[in-house]
């Protein structure tokens, strides 16, 4: 096995890795490949339906990201890199997401999200603090709950 140059992932390793999330078919792999069981994940924000902490890859998956998925049509979402910060010899980086998805109602769901992510000694996800567009969380499950 090769050893990694570096201590934490890298811009080009990063986008490797979330380019999983920009097809359906891979994008719980990228939860499964990269992202701890016990990461330490928020979603930023009050007042929308997906605000929350969760301690574990499991009840982030089951609270935040079943529950988006309940209210968008059987695509779901997918979501594309438009830029990483950090990473390398920085346990930290900032991923910039563009979403592309439809609510069940036929509502366009192109949210933005920028991740702030701590990389563990394992180099993978350890911590996520997420922040993104409330209003059309909130307006998606306003016209599709």
């Amino acid at each position: 096995m090769r050893l990694p140059k570096t201590p934490y992932p890298t811009p080009p390793e990063i986008r490797h890795a979330f380019a999983l999330l920009s097809q359906r078919s891979t994008f719980k792999a990228f939860f499964d490949e990269h992202v701890s069981e016990t990461v330490d994940w928020k979603a930023m924000g009050v007042d929308y339906p997906l605000a929350g902490h969760w301690c574990s890859r499991q009840e982030f998956l089951r609270c935040a990201y079943d529950k988006l998925h309940s209210v968008l049509d059987d695509d779901g979402l997918v979501l594309d890199v438009v830029d990483v910060h950090g990473g390398g010899t920085d346990e930290w980086a900032v991923v910039e997401l563009k979403g592309r998805g439809r609510c069940r109602n036929g509502m366009d769901f192109p949210n933005t999200y920028a991740w702030i992510i701590k990389f563990g000694g394992d180099r993978r996800v350890a911590r996520v603090t997420a922040y993104l567009d409330t209003g059309l969380v909130a307006r998606a499950f306003a016209a599709n709950s």
